[in-house]
């Protein structure tokens, strides 16, 4: 199994116990809120959600997987069945390809909603603070590692801190 972490803060702004330190926004709520002297405007909010969608779908592409099974459905700290969020239907336990992903990656990054995508040889995970863990069966190229960072992001060969999937996978 591959284990990676992909997100937008440089590790070298992380202490010894992996606490980033460096004054940054972490969510779509911090629009309007000034960091480092910057505001973060919705554009660049945007810019970057974009690129974060991008950079999971290349992990999709690289790797052949054309659609993910939703689990794990979660809106207001509950598990429905299905969720209505933004005119955007939501099934637990259903498929959903590549363009259907897209909308609900963005309603977890803005927090309206969150679920784990699965299949047999890819899972991930991803949050609205702009932290995804992906584990993969195939290691995925270096090309595509590289386009994810020259996109803004980095890419770290680290485990999902869901350890009870990880028990679970390496049972089967």
């Amino acid at each position: 199994m591959f284990h990676w972490r992909i997100t937008k803060y440089d590790p070298q702004y992380r202490d010894n116990r992996g606490a980033y330190l460096k004054d940054e926004w972490t969510d779509y709520g911090d629009i309007g809120k000034t960091f480092e002297g910057k505001i973060l405007t919705l554009e660049e909010y945007l810019k970057t959600e974009d690129a974060y969608i991008q950079a999971i779908l290349l992990f999709m592409e690289d790797l052949n997987i054309d659609s993910l099974r939703i689990s794990c459905l979660e809106k207001d700290g509950r598990n429905p069945k299905k969720v209505i969020v933004d005119d955007i239907e939501i099934v637990n336990n259903t498929y959903v390809n590549k363009e259907s992903i897209v909308p609900i990656i963005r309603l977890i990054l803005r927090s309206k909603t969150w679920c784990k995508f699965k299949a047999k040889q890819m899972y991930i995970d991803c949050n609205s603070e702009f932290y995804t863990f992906i584990i993969s069966i195939k290691r995925p190229s270096d090309s595509a590692i590289k386009k994810i960072e020259l996109m803004g992001f980095f890419v770290e060969e680290r485990e999902s801190p869901d350890k009870e999937f990880l028990k679970r996978i390496s049972q089967s």
